[in-house]
């Protein structure tokens, strides 16, 4: 989560996370909001509602990872109550600090629960900078090869489900560079199998997907101009039944986390080592 990412989400979840008699609660996470990461760790610390101090002192424990300051991160998450806020802290701390290889599977400690969705994600990053992989169309079938054997070789601490999912969408997410900036065609996934497709489709979108119009695309009648009017990623008339695939399972998604997603904690991770951004 960056600082302008943490403005936003603290902005709305002051409209909604706390009562109308947390007026000191709401000052304080505004001065937060706009403060020096130790001046913002105070004022976070202050809060007396529990979901809101633990939302703000995550921002604040990422604010202060992004600035260089690892030990006031660290100490910040510490700070909060055990459980999911601590642990969604101790993810975002990893992700800011950029940490790599054996030193990031330590880290990702922090993160609790996510311990292994942190150390996927991590991996996920580190295939994404490599510049040395076959990713010419037609190569898929060695990009998958490739992927899947510097993944194993890297010895991440991962299971063998988790290690499948980051050679998934590590694969998924190179195929989807193709398309940067653009529209989806059926011929960008070369000869990658349409399970790989689809989620190549999906990933075009990874970094924009909080600001997707999810109702509108949702509700339908799905069309690539919808799509693209709603700030997702249009397709050509090839690739309709990709697209159509990737978005019913997205539509499925959406609504299940709507659904089970309260205000007492943070929202789930996404799985196979998935950033939340």
């Amino acid at each position: 989560m960056v600082r302008s990412e943490w403005t936003v989400v603290g902005m709305l979840c002051l409209s909604g996370c706390v009562s109308d008699d947390g007026a000191a609660d709401r000052t304080a996470y505004r001065r937060a909001l706009s403060a020096s990461p130790v001046e913002a760790i105070e004022a976070c610390a202050s809060i007396d509602n529990a979901g809101l101090r633990g939302e703000c002192m995550g921002g604040a424990a990422t604010a202060a990872a992004q600035s260089g300051d690892r030990s006031l991160a660290e100490a910040a998450c510490a700070r909060v109550d055990e459980g999911l806020w601590r642990d969604e802290c101790g993810f975002s701390v990893v992700d800011a600090l950029e940490l790599r290889g054996a030193e990031a599977w330590s880290a990702c400690a922090l993160a609790g629960q996510y311990t292994d969705h942190c150390v996927g994600h991590v991996l996920t990053a580190e295939v994404a900078r490599m510049d040395d992989l076959p990713l010419n169309v037609g190569q898929e079938d060695a990009l998958f090869t490739e992927v899947r054997d510097r993944v194993r070789s890297a010895g991440a601490p991962l299971n063998r489900r988790h290690v499948e999912t980051v050679v998934f969408t590590s694969t998924a997410r190179h195929i989807a560079n193709r398309s940067a900036e653009g529209t989806f065609t059926l011929e960008s996934c070369g000869v990658a199998p349409a399970p790989l497709c689809v989620r190549a489709y999906s990933e075009t979108m990874r970094l924009g997907m909080d600001r997707l119009d999810r109702d509108r695309i949702c509700a339908g009648p799905l069309s690539s101009e919808l799509v693209a009017s709603a700030g997702g990623t249009p397709w050509s008339p090839s690739a309709e039944g990709i697209a159509g695939q990737a978005w019913e399972a997205l539509c499925v998604a959406w609504k299940g986390q709507g659904a089970g997603q309260g205000r007492g904690g943070p929202p789930p991770r996404r799985k196979g080592g998935q950033p939340r951004r």
